[in-house]
């Protein structure tokens, strides 16, 4: 429990240091073309984020056989912060847009023509190598990951962080880790 809350106040503490340097953004290189991988404790310790079946997950892929389709994925980010998915094996689509519900927090993926209001399309960015949303004018990073039923697959999602054991703060970044997780597939 106590662990819980130090990673929450770490991750409060995070935020609120990347909002106070908002104003540096414009000395921050964009990477173009990059990978997403989670950060938080020795469970998600630098899994890559794949695409399943429209939403995007954390940990061993290959584990998750209920799943239609699932894919490693490569993004492409666009100057106002798109972040464009494309699938590192053959399933049914070429590319899909990144999103984050602004109504359950859910994250995934969608067809680029896809103009909801109850999903943030545009904002993405990165503060050296760490993936932030801005909301608000404000940079964020509420990444989560709640523990599904399938062993070493989390689903990646957004919000604080209560007392539930099931969901923990995580980071996302752009670099990979230096020894790969035990059952990571790609």
């Amino acid at each position: 429990m106590f662990l819980r809350k130090a990673l929450a106040l770490v991750g409060l503490l995070a935020t609120g240091s990347l909002a106070a340097v908002a104003g540096l953004k414009s000395r921050q290189t964009e990477p173009s073309n990059f990978k997403l991988y989670a950060y938080g404790g020795d469970e998600v310790g630098g899994y890559e984020i794949f695409y399943a079946d429209g939403l995007a997950y954390i940990g061993n892929s290959s584990a998750l056989t209920t799943a239609t389709e699932a894919t490693a994925v490569n993004f492409t980010a666009s100057s106002d912060g798109v972040w464009t998915a494309t699938p590192a094996s053959n399933v049914s689509w070429t590319s899909q847009t990144f999103f984050v519900s602004n109504t359950t927090g859910e994250i995934g993926f969608v067809d680029s023509t896809n103009s909801s209001s109850d999903i943030i399309t545009s904002g993405f960015m990165f503060y050296g190598k760490f993936a932030l949303l801005t909301v608000r004018d404000h940079m964020e990073a509420a990444w989560n990951a709640k523990k599904t039923d399938v062993e070493d697959v989390w689903s990646l999602g957004w919000g604080s962080v209560d007392e539930d054991s099931t969901v923990k703060p995580i980071v996302l970044r752009s670099e990979a880790p230096m020894q790969k997780p035990a059952n990571a597939t790609s």
